[in-house]
């Protein structure tokens, strides 16, 4: 039986395509693999962090909001997943100003949630523009590498 995240990350990424041609939903799937295969941090694990992974585009990419997320799960997914969309009230930002955010906040959890959904968008950067995979590894280098090196990644 599929968990409820799983279902809803299915349900609402059903008819989005990644620029690979593989099924959206495939993407927040790996980061919760690529979450809980990683081990060498076990403090910052908490069993929500799971779910969040999983629905972590929702609300930026679908039609999902805060307030659904929030009945369906609870608040502090919907909170988490929230801090993880790119777009706030005052404009949209970067991934690196958001994963900087997200270390001011101390929201080490999150960031590493972050940190995850940038490997894996780089394992399947083939599918990119050469002007976009340099764009996205200059970030990487600037902002990710730094952020993974504080969390002892």
């Amino acid at each position: 039986m599929e968990d409820i995240d799983t279902y809803y990350t299915r349900k609402y990424h059903a008819s989005q395509m990644r620029q690979s041609g593989e099924p959206y939903y495939s993407h927040p799937i790996e980061v919760a693999i690529m979450l809980v295969d990683f081990t060498a941090l076990p403090k910052l694990y908490k069993s929500y962090m799971i779910n969040v992974a999983l629905l972590h585009d929702t609300i930026e990419d679908t039609i999902l909001i805060h307030a659904d997320i929030s009945k369906i799960f609870d608040k502090n997914i919907a909170d988490s997943i929230e801090r993880l969309t790119r777009i706030k009230p005052y404009g949209k930002i970067s991934s690196g100003e958001m994963l900087n955010l997200l270390i001011q906040e101390q929201r080490y959890d999150i960031a590493l949630i972050k940190v995850f959904d940038r490997l894996h968008n780089l394992q399947t950067i083939n599918a990119k523009s050469p002007e976009k995979v340099l764009e996205t590894v200059k970030e990487t280098i600037e902002s990710f590498l730094l952020i993974a090196a504080y969390l002892e990644i």
